[in-house]
């Protein structure tokens, strides 16, 4: 099998969402925090396709875990989040979120803060309009160098319930 980190950025992404199991459709509220285009979108959105790179460079799976992490992450890439920001994502992902979205206990939260730590550790901001795709045909361990440094070589989800899809 495969490493993720020795696939291309465009062949982790497509072996990402060949083996999702999952329907591409984002529920309304997720959209509506989450999206770049919503009016009421949260620091830190960004598109489905941003997010299935990150996903990529972090080595994030597609369970709830994974996610937690990514969206940690990305809102914590963005210079304008606060704490009201945080404060709001967690009432309304734990209460309104439909279930297979909704971060469900402390686990959930433990990971989406580290995420959002690490975020704050690299000097990535912005992840919208990150030029992701200069990045498509290069290998995915060059672009985590390029976020991370050589401060970055572990996985950021070691411990996690890790069942991957590369």
């Amino acid at each position: 099998m495969l490493k993720i980190m020795s696939l291309t950025l465009r062949e982790a992404r497509q072996k990402m969402t060949k083996n999702a199991t999952f329907a591409p459709k984002v529920p309304f509220i997720v959209w509506l925090l989450e999206n770049p285009k919503s009016p009421l979108r949260l620091p830190g959105a960004i598109s489905l396709k941003q997010h299935d790179y990150v996903h990529c460079v972090l080595k994030a799976n597609l369970r709830l875990p994974g996610e937690a992490f990514v969206i940690g992450f990305t809102m914590g890439c963005d210079p304008r989040m606060n704490a009201f920001h945080l404060w709001l994502f967690k009432f309304i992902s734990c209460n309104f979120y439909p279930r297979q979205y909704r971060f469900r206990g402390r686990r959930h939260w433990l990971v989406f803060k580290r995420g959002y730590d690490l975020a704050k550790q690299t000097q990535v901001r912005d992840l919208e309009t990150f030029d992701f795709e200069s990045w498509l045909d290069k290998p995915v361990e060059q672009l985590r160098q390029f976020m991370f440094g050589s401060k970055f070589f572990t996985s950021p989800l070691a411990g996690e319930d890790r069942k991957s899809w590369a």
